[in-house]
């Protein structure tokens, strides 16, 4: 008799030294303790992207590689046109040698394999930190994407802005700050009577429309999902879904990704830069899906990734009795996948791992049928 498995082909997409955080922004850096990935994308068509940086952070690119398509390289954005692009969208000045070093954030990718990208430059002075702008690559070039921002219960209209998730061409979701806090490090909420919360905004061509206070860290259609943290919680973040521009509490955690139907998944912390259990939002019913501690970071129908105590997990069907299955027992002898990352519709597989304790590496995991 012969039974059918599921298993996954390994592909290496490109080999990374420095997976969470960014080195060049030093304490400025915003990437959460636990979360998705900011220097890898998969797309929906299968379209991947990796930030690649130089250990002294003078130079940057991304490497895209498209379905059926040798993988290719693009250079970042340059620096004059980084230079306009963050005046032009209000978070720098005019001056001249202002912009002196700067450096890409993150990536994301639309439904159609468009790219984004998050340019950060510290400065350094009698204020410090980092000032921040987007850019899309569309059509084989690079530009800024200018979104409004409006005034919620302040004179100020903040303008840091930063690239969340992304959906159909040409639109996406940007979260901005004032400045005065870092998007993960909310130690100062409930101590600065200065603070103000983070606000999205969804744009589309050179529309915008605010979406309110909050953060955004994903998109499915009309769906998205992050989280809200207010100053009287202190640290403590709110699990939200947006559709249609409302917003509705789903549990205390992060939301790290959404589906059609409103379906998120994420962990429930209680503290922003802390730890939780991977949990899945059913409206407003959550349900951990794994017992142990870890995060669930994609979505795509019924089949979940995330990580599970340190190891990459996959959920087959969450709506059957969830079963967190070790993605390193599906893979070939000698590969570790310590966390996988997001899903596209034809099961693939954004994660990372190491051969035979080897170095870490992006890697793209292919489903095939294992007959035996």
């Amino acid at each position: 008799m012969t039974i059918s498995t599921l298993a996954f082909s390994v592909g290496v997409i490109a080999t990374q030294h420095s997976l969470r955080g960014n080195p060049c922004l030093g304490v400025y850096s915003t990437v959460p303790t636990t979360s998705r990935p900011l220097e890898a994308a998969l797309g929906d068509d299968g379209t991947v992207v990796v930030l690649r940086r130089s250990a002294d952070c003078t130079s940057h690119s991304v490497l895209i590689r498209r379905t059926g398509e040798r993988p290719r390289s693009l250079s970042a954005p340059s620096l004059a046109m980084i230079t306009a692009g963050l005046v032009a969208q209000g978070s720098a000045t005019n001056v001249a040698g202002e912009i002196q070093k700067p450096s890409i954030e993150n990536v994301v990718l639309d439904g159609s394999g468009d790219l984004y990208v998050t340019v950060a430059d510290r400065f350094e002075g009698a204020y410090s930190g980092v000032r921040r702008g987007i850019f899309e690559y569309s059509s084989g070039s690079w530009k800024s994407r200018v979104v409004r921002f409006v005034r919620i219960g302040s004179d100020v209209v903040p303008t840091n802005a930063t690239v969340g998730a992304a959906t159909s061409r040409s639109v996406f979701v940007a979260n901005a700050d004032y400045g005065n806090v870092n998007e993960t490090d909310l130690s100062r909420l409930g101590v600065d009577p200065a603070y103000r919360p983070p606000q999205a905004a969804i744009a589309s061509g050179t529309t915008s429309r605010s979406l309110g206070t909050g953060y955004v860290l994903s998109a499915r259609s009309a769906e998205l999902g992050g989280y809200f943290a207010s100053s009287t919680e202190r640290s403590s973040p709110f699990a939200r879904v947006w559709n249609d521009q409302r917003y509705h509490v789903v549990g205390r955690g992060i939301v790290f990704a959404v589906d059609t139907g409103g379906v998120a998944v994420g962990d429930n912390r209680r503290v922003a830069d802390g730890i939780g259990s991977p949990t899945i939002w059913l409206r407003e019913i959550s349900q951990r899906l794994c017992e142990g501690t870890g995060t669930a970071s994609g979505i795509r129908g019924r089949e979940i990734v995330g990580r599970l105590n340190g190891e990459a997990f996959i959920v087959f069907d969450y709506r059957e009795r969830p079963k967190c299955v070790r993605l390193t027992s599906l893979v070939p002898p000698g590969w570790s996948i310590g966390d996988a990352y997001s899903i596209s519709g034809s099961g693939a597989i954004l994660a990372i791992g190491s051969f035979r304790q080897g170095p870490t590496a992006w890697l793209l995991l292919t489903p095939r049928i294992h007959s035996h």
